[in-house]
This record gives C-alpha cells, structure tokens and sequence, in this order.
C-alpha cells in the first residue's frame, strides 16, 4: 500500500498543495485507526470484523 499511497497522495499534493495533502493524510490516519478502535468483535458480526480490520490497517 505505500506505493500506491505514495502516487495517489504525491500527485494530491501536486495539485492541492502540501497542507491539503498533509491534512488529509492525517485525516486518512484518524479514521483508520478509529476504525480499529471501535470494530465489533467475530462473535458480534462474523467475518465482517477481520475485514474491516484488515481495511483500517490498509488505509
């Protein structure tokens, strides 16, 4: 994921500048690691929960 992270926010951050970008790098980081944070556990919802695990840690 860090290439593709790498290309997709590079030519981001060429068209809207480095604050933008960094703004919502850091925006990305928040959601993905409150994704983790409030994911039911497999008991609650099944296979749903590794994959929005796996989702969080990729994004």
């Amino acid at each position: 994921m860090r290439p593709i992270g790498g290309i997709v926010l590079g030519l981001y951050a060429d068209r809207a500048g480095r604050k933008a970008a960094l703004s919502l790098v850091i925006a990305l980081m928040t959601f993905g690691i409150f994704l983790l944070a409030v994911v039911p556990p497999y008991a609650a919802i099944g296979l749903g929960a590794p994959l929005i695990i796996v989702f969080a840690q990729l994004l």
